[in-house]
């Protein structure tokens, strides 16, 4: 019995439809939704193959680049003054175990430009923390020890220092600059214009799969895509969305940093760890931010489902609740990479030593020190006897550049655990200085009114017990020569009161005289011969007996009437 006997005329044969596609003559059976599977499989492997080829690429290129920049520069340096936008931002002052550089003081300094030398890091966090760490140098031998631990394990581990650059590059536009103003800044209430948009973009949604099935009409769409377009507009009118962007950047930058590293990089690297949960979160709530086609049809979509609102509210809430933690992880990321680039720094430098904080007073000294800035310094050596110094010498000599050099380095020595010189023993200092003053016409105030003020600020600092590295440019020069030697005695000889190391260049041979066993005196000369002056800048002991700015009018072409006129006057002078 055949089998439609068996069962009957019940059998029922299912019709199947199928495609056919003609292989030698023969007709093959295809499923679409096969095909389908498919090509949706092979288009996600080749997009995925493609990715992971271009992150390598990326990642090589990247790599490449950090390490030519080691010990040379920046990837990519951030201007001084977004660099300066952190430290204005924090409020009170400085932390504890530091002191903070005044305004004079840094300017007097020229750290403008020396932030601009050691800025060797590759994110803008990077360079904000950096800039504050220079205007903020320790008091506390524990935590320069812990610095110069990251310092010299990024120096001796080329593998560490590229992957924690690598982690950190994402912040490296200029961008991320305006995160700080986020994290410090206030943050705008949450309105009835983001509480709605949960609603709209469900809407949206729901409007979408109607269509799409066939049970509302799609001019629909249009409406919704029109109202969503208004209140999307209306929220980024008073939200930059910018930081947001570089919010989420950083929770990928501090979960990239969580690694097997982390215990290499200092109390900066526990902070990380312990935000790093929180940091995820951030990050996958953010995430929606970062999408980008590079064609900008995303953008439609965000604006159609209001993604950047929901975003937005979503990390609202996080940003209050967690805002100290997120400031923490914005600056231990950044100090990460500030000590980064102190090792890539200080890895270019031929002199530089670790400081000696703690050697007693008669040992007080540095050796070969030189100035950051110039490209030939010519080293210097200088032993404390008395806690005084006068430095005499010429125009042009050095005066100004040995206090610079010198205030310049115990900031370095404060701040990274290393001085550019070949021997560093002094103890740890305040550094306050009044070196350079100008008229300031805006507020009113003469040249000697900011010089007064200028030395006012030293001789307050002087009444500390704290010790101080006090360092004063011709003083009182913008008044007559009789009140500026009367008023010059006075202040330094009450600034001699053993508790500080003070350095005083001078002109007036007449305050070496007055403060005789007061001061230790020193000073800078040069040659004179028949192509000009030239000078060697090395600092010897005992008071200057040369000057020169009668033979640098000549140097520089004035009428030798005038010349002569000069010189006569100052031999009749010096004669009385």
């Amino acid at each position: 019995m055949d089998e439609q006997a068996a069962y009957g005329n019940s059998l029922v044969v299912p019709e199947y439809h199928v495609w056919t596609a003609d292989v030698r003559g023969g007709a093959v059976p295809v499923d679409p939704w096969m095909v389908g599977v498919v090509v949706a499989v092979g288009v996600t492997l080749g997009g995925w193959v493609l990715s992971v080829a271009a992150a390598r690429r990326r990642r090589r290129v990247r790599s490449a680049a950090l390490e030519a920049a080691w010990g040379s520069g920046s990837v990519a340096p951030t201007p001084v003054q977004e660099a300066r936008r952190l430290f204005e931002l924090m409020e009170g002052g400085p932390p504890p175990g530091a002191y903070r550089l005044d305004r004079q003081t840094w300017s007097d300094l020229d750290m403008d430009e020396v932030f601009g030398e050691m800025d060797h890091t590759v994110s803008c966090p990077g360079s904000q923390v950096l800039y504050a760490m220079l205007r903020e140098p320790l008091l506390e031998e524990r935590r320069l020890e812990e610095r110069r631990a990251v310092i010299e394990g990024f120096q001796e581990d080329p593998e560490l220092r590229t992957g924690v650059g690598l982690a950190l590059w994402p912040l490296g536009h200029r961008g991320a600059t305006r995160l700080a103003g986020l994290l410090w800044g206030p943050l705008p209430e949450l309105r009835s214009l983001e509480g709605s948009a949960p609603l709209l973009a469900l809407t949206a949604v729901g409007i979408t799969a109607g269509c799409l099935l066939g049970v509302l009409p799609v001019p629909l769409l249009l409406g919704v895509f029109a109202v969503n377009t208004v209140v999307h507009f209306l929220h980024k009118r008073r939200t930059d969305h910018q930081p947001l962007g570089e919010l989420a950047r950083l929770a990928s930058v501090v979960v990239a940093l969580s690694g097997p590293d982390l215990r290499r990089l200092g109390p900066a690297g526990a902070r990380i760890r312990d935000g790093a949960q929180v940091a995820g979160v951030v990050r996958r709530r953010l995430a929606p931010l970062l999408v980008d086609d590079g064609l900008g049809l995303t953008q439609y979509l965000k604006i159609f489902f209001l993604v950047d609102v929901l975003s937005y509210r979503a990390v609202h809430g996080v940003l209050t609740r967690h805002n100290e933690l997120l400031r923490g992880l914005f600056l231990a990321a950044g100090e990460v990479d500030a000590l980064r680039a102190m090792a890539s720094y200080l890895g270019g430098r031929r002199v530089s030593c670790a400081p000696d904080h703690g050697a007693p007073r008669p040992g007080w000294s540095v050796r070969g020190m030189v100035h950051p800035l110039l490209e030939t310094p010519v080293p210097n050596d200088f032993t404390m006897g008395a806690g005084a110094v006068l430095i005499t010498g010429s125009n042009m000599s050095g005066k100004t550049t040995f206090l610079k050099t010198l205030g310049v380095n115990a900031v370095l020595a404060q701040v990274c655990h290393r001085a550019l010189a070949a021997g560093y023993a002094l103890p740890f200092l305040r550094v306050i200085t009044s070196i350079g003053r100008a008229d300031n016409l805006i507020e009113g105030r003469s040249y000697y009114l900011a010089e007064v003020e200028s030395v006012h600020r030293i001789v307050s600092a002087a009444e500390s017990r704290e010790p101080h590295l006090l360092l004063l440019d011709e003083i009182f020069r913008g008044t007559n020569t009789a009140e500026r030697i009367a008023g010059g005695y006075g202040v330094l000889r009450h600034l001699a009161n053993g508790r500080h190391l003070v350095f005083v260049a001078t002109h007036d041979g007449e305050l070496v005289d007055l403060l005789d066993g007061v001061y230790e005196v020193c000073h800078f000369t040069e040659e004179v011969g028949a192509e000009g002056l030239s000078f060697d800048y090395t600092l010897r002991p005992g008071p200057s007996t040369r000057s020169n700015a009668i033979a640098l009018l000549e140097f520089a072409g004035f009428p030798a009437g005038i010349v002569r006129d000069a010189r006569r006057t100052l031999e009749a002078r010096s004669g009385v």
